[in-house]
């Protein structure tokens, strides 16, 4: 992770927090490539964690 914590602050959502499922699937889908790649990266990575 070249910039941990990066979607939490794009998304204003604390850090501790977890990012609301509809919010991240929005991102996913922004204008802003970077943003949705990391989006996208996010929803891939939580599929590891279980």
């Amino acid at each position: 992770m070249k910039h941990p914590g990066a979607l939490h602050r794009e998304l204003g959502v604390a850090q501790g927090d977890k990012i609301p499922e509809k919010k991240l699937e929005k991102a996913a889908h922004s204008d802003n490539p970077k943003l949705a790649k990391r989006a996208r990266l996010a929803n891939t990575l939580e599929s590891f964690h279980q």
